[in-house]
Order: C-alpha cells, then structure tokens, then sequence
C-alpha cells in the first residue's frame, strides 16, 4: 500500500516521528521536576541533620506545593515541626501521612511513632480513644499495656494485661505473657518470673519462643546486661518481619529493669562531684541490697538514725517502717519515715498512693513520697509527715497494749479515725449502691477450699459435710459449704451498702499516733475501690484475732462471745452483753468499731447487720489466708464464719 499511494505513508511516518519525539521530550521534563522535588526533600534532610529545622521546614514545605501527597515528606515534616515544639501540628502531619499510606484505621501503628517521637502522651490518647470505639481490638490495647509499661505505670498495665489474658484463645504462649514477663522482671520478682517460665515449659512452647523469657530470667539472676543486650539484638534480628514483637524487643532497656542502682550512683557522682559517700547508719541493721536503698534515699547526710514504728517481723507482708533523725553537717533535722520490703508491694503502693490517696485524702493524715529508691529485689519509699517529729509517735496496736484494762485513749483514737480522718476520704469517693453478697461469699468460699486443701489437719475433709477442730474440742459443719449456702440465699437479694474507696489494710499497725492525737495512715497496698465496710471488719478482725492473746483456758468464754456477736442484730444487744473481766476490752473494740461505721454509712440495722457480717466473712478469711496465726486462733476463725453465716441465714 505504501507503493501505491508513497505521499500518504510518508505523512504518515512523519507524523509518527513528530508524536514520538514530543513524548519523550515530555517524559525528560516529568523525570526532571522528580528529580527536582527529591533533591528539595534531600537537602531538607540534610538541614535537619546540621541542625536548621527552620530551613529544613521551608524546603519540605517548597516539596509538598509540587507534591502534596508524599508520605515520606509528611512524615520528615511531622519530625521538623516536633523540634520545633509544635507538636499539635506535628501530630496532625503524621495522621495525614499514615493516612496516605492506608494505615489510619492501625491505631497501634500510629501509637508506636508516636512513641518513637517521645509523645507517649498522645499516644495513650489516642490508643484510649480507639479502645472506647471498639473494646475489642487486641492489638490496640497490647500497645498501650506496653506503652504503660514502660512509663512504669505498673499498677494500670497489670489491669490491661489481664484484659489481654480474657481476650486471648487458648495456647500454649499468648502476647500477654510477654507483658507479664516485663512486669514481673520491672518489679523484681523472680520467683513469679521462674513459674511463668515453667507454666511455658510444661505447655511445651518452641524453644525460640522460650528462649526470650529464659534469657529474662536468667538476667534478673545474675544481672548481666551486657549478655541481655546480646540476647535482645538477636531476638529483634529473629523477628524482623514481625512487627509487633520487633517493637517490643526494641523498647527493652537492661538498665531499667536491673534496677537503679547503676544510674543512682552515677547521678550521685554528678552531684557530689564525683565522689561517692555513704552516711553513718545507727539504730537498725539492713541487708546488703536494704543498705544500698538507704545510702541512695539518705546519700546527702553524714548520719541516720532509724527506730522502728513497729518491732521487725509483727506483720505478714515483709515491710519495716522506721522513724528516721538525719544529721547533717553541723545540723540535725528530724526529716521522715521509711518504710522499706520487696519491691513489688513498695512499688504498688507508690502507685495507688498516687491514684488513690494523693488529692483524694486530707494530707495531714497520710505520708507524702519524697524519694523512691529500688534494686532487683527491694524497694523503699521515704515518706514525709509533719507528727514523724514528735518521738511519742506509736502505732494504734502499741497504744492498745500498753493500756492495761482502760481502753478510753484506743476509743478516742478510733473516733477520730472514722469520724475526722476517714470521713473526707469516704464522703468524697463513696456511694450507696445496690450490690449482691453473693460474689463476694463466692469467692470466700473458694479461698476457704484452698486453704483447707493446703493444710495438712484438714486436707481430707475438704468434702465432708463437717470437719474436725481438735484444738477447740468439737466438730463443726464444713465452712465451705455454710458460705455457699448463705451466697445462693441472697443470690436475688441486692443490699444498699456503700462502695467506694477503701484502705483496704486497715489495722492497727497501719493508725500512727503523735502525743497529741493526730493520725496518720500508711500501708496503701491494698487500697482501692470495694467494700467499704470491710475497713471496720478489717480492723475488728486485728484487735480480736492478732492484738490479743488467745489461750486454752478461755476458747470456752471466746466461743459464747463469738456467737453473740455473729448473731447480735443491734448495737444494743452488743452493748448488753455480761463477759469477763478479761473480755471487756475485746468486746468493747468490736462495739465501738461497728457502731461508728453504722452511724457514719446511717444505714438501717438489718442491712448493716447482713452487710458486716459478709464484710468480716472476707476479712476472716483473709486472715487464714495470710499463714502467721497459731492453730488455735486458726480454728476460732473457722467457727466463727459458721456462726456468721448461720446468722446470715437466720435473717
């Protein structure tokens, strides 16, 4: 054809030519404004690196007129307006990014840049947010459980790590187990650590797996960072292509978690300019890791001197708490308490003082943290109160027995706790709502089958229907089984009680007393919200079953006024009751507790009276659960909840 008609084809070639010359000379512009808005983005980055985020921001800016949705320049401009401290705009550049790239759903995603910037603030609120949409999403709340992990922020990640374990199917390992690992190393606690590791081993979890929790572990032991970080670099090599756990291995830091000791003495070099100086400690002796605390927390005085609040080992949790005098050069100054004991309870109660206590509770009735100081092991907290000054300062329990027979300073005392100190703590967090015994006898019903299957005198009657008291000389009916009976009575039945903040711990170790009568509280490991009355059975419990002694000549008349106070359904009757001499304190203590919380709550008799009952139920059983009372004061325990409960039921 092009034979035939030469003009034409040739038009045609030309035409062909002159099309394909102007598209390659429109591709060489194109390529060159590329090349153009990449070296812009290039030479940004290189006035960010030199330190000129000023001039860096406008050439991004110059980048995104040409093209405004470029990711990689969002993000690099999100870094520059973070330095230069705008960070609202920096967060609103980096969302605009993520969402260019489709990951603006991953609200986990954006949490971990976040985080990698420094803005753990906005992290957790936006994390928070997502959570409130949709509780459901599991990643999203694995990255604020770590996030509130590392912000050491213990108490909160515990809460969501046990949320994780609800949400989680069953296997052998979960993510959640990672967390709780961290948790458990932060705090010290090795021998919880060994049974999460061996939990893992008997559910037979791969080696590779396994190997991060031993690594762990065997870190707490023998405090070798170098080695972890060995053994960190490894495992993020290993999980490379897996985000989440390439993120988690990444944000370990050794140094945190082997404890402060490292840092507190290299700040203390700083500050003493290089020279490290330990004060004169007189009045008590400490462990190695004990002393080690109170050289950090005291390092700037010359000479402590400790007296104990309490004699050592009176209680069950392991704590000591001192009165301390600290001389200085030249001066003296009578500065604090401290209290000092395993790292996980310091350091939870640090924290529930901080949530629970601090703005919650009139301050000249709590201790306030003035240093917080911890190894692998051990913590202790210095604490400020302005009564610590006076040297008659004593402790409710010590008041209590050195009054032989008179009990009206104790009565006082406990008048103004509940009336004056605990008042503004209840009045302001508690309410009066309709709730069922039932949970709570349930769960008294499963820590007694533990106890009675942990004891060797009773093991083989956990299922009878009555049980053997050799030291009281009788058989009662099964505990066990008279609590299930009372929980399904009120199964249906709702009580107005009041629920809201609570001690939790209230005994009489824990009341501290200045010479003129102003109270002080201490001990917050347990405080929350609960229960309220079970801070009055808590406490009655103390002075029956730990302050006084018990002893076989008097289990008879022990049992008569057991009985009469379980099924007492008035204070009156209380009040009428004929006992001995020796008695007379015991039940004036538990008269005087119950009728101050009746009053305080003003509720009606019948309700209090079912209410204290299930109250002092859990604070009985508790007491068992605790392993520092003799065995006869053990079976006591165990009748009386029988008689508490049948008093229950005869309502």
């Amino acid at each position: 054809m092009c034979r035939e008609g030469g003009a034409d084809c040739g038009s045609v070639r030309a035409d062909a030519r002159s099309d394909s010359g102007f598209g390659a000379m429109g591709g060489s512009l194109t390529r060159g404004k590329e090349e153009r808005t990449a070296g812009l983005l290039r030479r940004a980055q290189a006035r960010r690196a030199v330190g000129d985020p000023k001039g860096a921001l406008a050439l991004i800016e110059k980048h995104l007129a040409a093209r405004p949705h470029d990711p990689g320049a969002l993000f690099e401009k999100s870094r520059i307006l973070y330095e230069l401290g705008r960070r609202p705009e920096s967060l609103e550049t980096r969302l605009r990014a993520l969402e260019l790239k489709g990951a603006a759903t991953d609200a986990a995603v954006i949490a971990e840049m976040l985080m990698e910037d420094g803005l753990t603030a906005e992290a957790e609120v936006l994390l928070r947010a997502r959570l409130d949409a949709d509780d459901e999403q599991f990643t999203t709340r694995f990255t604020l459980a770590k996030l509130l992990l590392f912000e050491e922020r213990f108490l909160e990640a515990e809460k969501e790590i046990e949320e994780l374990y609800k949400r989680s199917r069953p296997a052998p390992l979960v993510r959640a187990d990672y967390l709780a690992a961290l948790r458990l190393a932060f705090l010290g606690d090795d021998e919880g650590l060994k049974n999460l590791v061996e939990r893992l081993r008997k559910n037979r979890v791969a080696p590779e797996r396994l190997e991060f929790f031993e690594s762990l572990l065997r870190f707490l032991e023998d405090g070798d960072a170098d080695r972890f970080s060995a053994d960190l670099a490894r495992f993020r090599w290993v999980m490379r292509r897996n985000p989440v756990y390439e993120s988690l291995y990444r944000s370990i830091d050794p140094e945190r978690i082997l404890g402060a000791e490292s840092r507190v003495r290299n700040e203390f070099r700083k500050v003493l300019g290089g020279r490290w100086r330990s004060p004169r400690i007189r009045g008590a002796n400490f462990s190695n890791e004990d002393r080690l605390i109170v050289n950090t927390l005291f390092a700037r005085y010359t000479a402590v001197q400790f007296s104990p609040i309490e004699e050592p080992n009176t209680g069950y949790s392991g704590d000591r708490v001192f009165r301390v005098l600290v001389e200085g050069k030249g001066y003296q100054e009578n500065s604090c308490l401290l209290k000092i004991g395993p790292k996980q309870r310091v350091a939870v109660e640090r924290e529930k003082m901080a949530l629970y206590v601090e703005n919650k509770l009139h301050p000249a009735f709590h201790p306030r943290v003035l240093g917080f100081s911890a190894t692998r092991r051990r913590a202790g907290m210095r604490l400020n109160w302005a009564a610590v000054d006076d040297e008659k300062t004593e402790s409710l329990r010590q008041m209590y027995l050195t009054e032989d027979g008179d009990s009206s300073r104790v009565e006082q005392a406990l008048h103004r706790l509940i009336k004056v100190v605990l008042r503004g703590w209840y009045a302001k967090n508690t309410r009066h709502r309709a709730v069922r015994i039932t949970p709570r006898l349930a769960e008294v019903a499963t820590r007694l089958r533990r106890y009675l299957a942990s004891s060797e005198e009773y093991r083989g009657q956990v299922g009878e229907e009555r049980i053997s008291l050799k030291w009281l000389g009788a058989v009662e009916k099964n505990p066990i089984y008279v609590v299930e009976e009372a929980a399904e009575r009120f199964r249906t039945v709702k009580l107005s009680v009041p629920v809201g903040l609570r001690h939790g711990d209230l005994n009489s170790r824990n009341i501290l007393i200045d010479s003129v009568g102003q109270i002080c509280l201490i001990d917050f490991y347990k405080a929350g919200p609960g229960f309220v009355l079970f801070d009055g059975a808590r406490l009655e419990a103390d002075f029956r079953y730990e302050v006084e002694k018990v002893s076989r000549e008097s289990v008879a008349e022990l049992r008569w006024m057991d009985r009469s106070l379980a099924t007492a359904t008035t204070i009156r009757e209380l009040e009428r009751l004929d006992v001995r001499r020796s008695m007379e304190k015991r039940l004036r203590m538990a008269t005087v507790i119950r009728r101050l919380f009746q009053e305080e709550f003003s509720m009606e008799e019948k309700d209090f009276f079912v209410a204290y009952s299930a109250a002092l139920v859990m604070a009985l059983s508790r007491l068992l659960g605790y392993g520092h009372l003799d065995a006869l004061r053990q079976e006591l325990i165990l009748a009386e909840i029988v008689d508490l409960c049948h008093g229950v039921l005869a309502i």
